[in-house]
């Protein structure tokens, strides 16, 4: 039990996700006694969870210079490695801590954490179910071992394993959002909106529980359904193996668009496959520009998310009516303005989908630099200038290679 008051209060503030005000009871604490090794623990947990991870690590190098041979010590600065994604660091310190004590599931569930983390789902379940031959009750070890189950499609040990979670802690918002998620992945939209709700209950703030409520509701789609199950199906793949995937779409695509020049029936198989490879990057804002106009559905998005939603339902709303336009008037400026409106969907969805620092910072000076190009090139027309050919191959080769490179900042 943890006797120093700054700690005890640290540990309920902790418990409370009140991180901020635990940070200063803890940096008070060490101004006073700088090598307290506990703090310095505890203080570590407050910045991952403020996604302050090189903070963290800066505390967790200093613990190993002043206990280098503590257990405990390997492990927090694995987890801090985990969440960098230096998976190969984090998996070495944690397996040094489970030499130095073998016995603590704790060290078992991060590193199924980062055999999770990398798509290795089997050495995933492996070492969680290791962890569960110590702690058979190990809460952390039962939610990933759902997850691997799943991912791994082996249903019904997943179910039994999703009824373990929730009978040791019915009360854990963690594990409602986590199976939730596995519901979810099972096509049981239904199922999953029901624990992502309690997940809400419990810890309104919990934005795994959100996104994953979001996605349920969208779920409630066929269409949207069948997008998810393919983008889940496609997320259980290693990288190499999705861009192998990605490639041969893309490939097929060439194939079956070139081959309806001389076979004209297969002309509509190929838009239906070029539709759909463009659906799949507009059906996320396309499905949040519907729930944003829901009544109920628009409180469950983030302002990000509704902005996001504006902007692709803009761009399409210009993108429809100028093709009506077109095809009533044949004007080129009114064709020019279909493509670019259909066209800037991609980099808007994107952005708006935008987590980290770097991602929002290219996005953004892509998608910018694409708009302007795409208003010089229609200006162009207006005037009835002779670059605008060189205006207009310069945006599309932007936009088409957007595509990889956006693939290359999701795929890991």
């Amino acid at each position: 039990m943890i006797a120093n008051p700054h700690l005890q209060r640290a540990e309920v503030l902790i418990e409370q996700s009140r991180y901020d005000m635990a940070e200063k009871e803890l940096r008070n604490l060490l101004g006073q006694e700088p090598q307290n090794t506990v703090a310095m623990r505890m203080l570590a947990n407050c910045l991952l969870q403020t996604n302050r991870q090189a903070e963290a690590v800066q505390i967790t190098q200093t613990l190993l210079t002043i206990e280098p041979d503590e257990p405990y010590n390997l492990y927090i600065h694995a987890i801090v490695l985990s969440e960098l994604e230096k998976y190969k660091e984090a998996e070495s310190f944690i397996r040094q801590a489970i030499e130095m004590y073998p016995h603590e599931a704790d060290f078992f569930h991060v590193l199924s954490i980062i055999f999770l983390n990398q798509k290795r789902w089997q050495d995933a379940l492996q070492y969680a179910d290791e962890g569960l031959n110590i702690d058979p009750n190990h809460l952390g070890c039962l939610n990933i071992r759902t997850t691997a189950l799943t991912k791994l499609n082996r249903k019904q040990e997943a179910l039994a394993t999703i009824e373990d979670v929730l009978e040791q802690d019915p009360d854990n918002a963690w594990s409602h959002a986590n199976v939730g998620w596995a519901k979810l992945e099972q096509g049981n939209p239904q199922a999953a909106k029901i624990h992502f709700a309690e997940a809400l209950r419990l810890n309104p703030t919990m934005e795994i529980a959100r996104s994953g409520m979001l996605e349920a509701l969208k779920a409630q789609n066929f269409l949207y359904r069948i997008f998810l199950q393919f983008f889940f199906w496609l997320n259980k793949h290693q990288g190499k193996t999705q861009w192998g995937i990605i490639i041969g779409i893309y490939i097929l695509n060439r194939i079956l668009n070139k081959a309806s020049d001389q076979y004209p029936f297969l002309r509509p198989v190929a838009v239906l496959v070029t539709f759909l490879i463009y659906l799949t990057w507009i059906i996320n804002p396309l499905f949040n520009l519907f729930l944003r106009l829901d009544k109920y559905g628009k409180h469950i998005l983030t302002d990000n998310e509704k902005e996001g939603a504006n902007w692709v339902g803009t761009s399409l709303g210009v993108a429809i009516l100028s093709l009506v336009g077109w095809f009533i008037s044949d004007e080129l400026l009114l064709l020019a303005l279909t493509i670019f409106g259909a066209t800037m969907v991609l980099p808007l969805s994107r952005f708006f989908d935008a987590i980290t620092p770097r991602e929002i910072r290219i996005y953004k000076l892509y998608t910018i630099g694409l708009a302007v190009i795409g208003f010089i090139t229609l200006v162009g027309i207006v005037l009835n200038q002779s670059w605008i050919e060189t205006t207009g191959t310069i945006y599309l080769i932007g936009i088409f290679l957007f595509g990889w490179i956006a693939n290359s900042m999701i795929i890991k």
